[in-house]
């Protein structure tokens, strides 16, 4: 038995519990990574402290992350990897968070949906959590199977932004969702940036970023929400990788690939 496992008799401090999808405590833990390994498919694991990871934990299993109001900090690289299964991140306190304040490289996310394996991944941000990104991406979908993800919670980056795809060739059409109680916010880029064939659904929340939403291919459905531009002055040029414009609470501009885009407002 690895040393890390430690019940409810081990007399050490746990950061982490696990219960079984009929409630039983399986374990608890004093490292999340191990917790998040061992767990069983439909299980929760609770946060009963804050935690540091210092390697991005990847996951292929079905489970609920209950923040319960801690802090799950990874500096310097990314949080969490969901190559496949359903992830839901929720917390039964408030104030629960996933940090990731610095980055080797800003090219990385806070959290990635998906991956280039034979599997589809979900991930569901509910109401009450907040993922946090100074140097990179928040969150990032993109792969060669079926990604989705759904946001009722709060995603907040300074240099990247909040919510992306991948707009490269190869790569599978994503399913994003935008609640009514998302907060997405990025204080020097475009909030949400959709270069990629999919669906992206906005029903409510506020979306603030220098531009609000840029989008370069895919559908997009707009009936809720508020999305402003912070963006001064207004700008846009070209560019064959990445975002074009600077001021747009919507900036649609097709890529350079022509992928169709279909954009509704109701």
């Amino acid at each position: 038995e690895s040393p890390e496992i430690v019940f409810s008799d081990g007399g050490l401090q746990m950061a982490v519990k696990v219960t079984d999808n009929t409630g039983k405590v399986v374990g608890q833990y004093i490292s999340l990574e191990l917790a998040m390994k061992d767990a069983p498919a439909g299980s929760t694991i609770m946060l009963m402290d804050n935690v540091e990871i210092t390697s991005t934990i990847e996951t292929t299993k079905e489970y609920t992350l209950d923040l319960n109001g801690k802090t799950i900090t990874s500096d310097g690289q990314r949080a969490l990897w969901i190559k496949s299964g359903t992830v839901i991140i929720n917390s039964t306190l408030a104030g629960g968070k996933i940090d990731v304040p610095t980055c080797t490289n800003n090219d990385l996310s806070a959290i990635r949906v998906g991956s280039n394996e034979s599997a589809d991944a979900t991930l569901i941000v509910a109401e009450g959590v907040t993922i946090s990104a100074d140097e990179c991406y928040g969150i990032t979908i993109f792969g060669t199977n079926s990604e989705t993800l759904t946001v009722n919670g709060t995603v907040n980056t300074k240099s990247r932004p909040a919510i992306s795809g991948n707009g490269s060739a190869g790569l599978a059409s994503t399913t994003i969702t935008i609640g009514q109680n998302a907060q997405i916010t990025t204080t020097n880029e475009v909030a949400i940036y959709h270069p990629q064939n999919g669906t992206l659904n906005i029903h409510g929340g506020t979306i603030t970023g220098t531009t609000a939403l840029e989008v370069r291919a895919g559908i997009v459905t707009i009936d809720g929400g508020t999305l402003t531009a912070t963006g001064n002055p207004y700008s846009c040029n070209p560019n064959g990788n990445g975002t074009t414009t600077v001021g747009a609470a919507l900036a649609i501009a097709q890529h350079t690939t022509k992928k169709d885009i279909t954009v509704s407002i109701s």
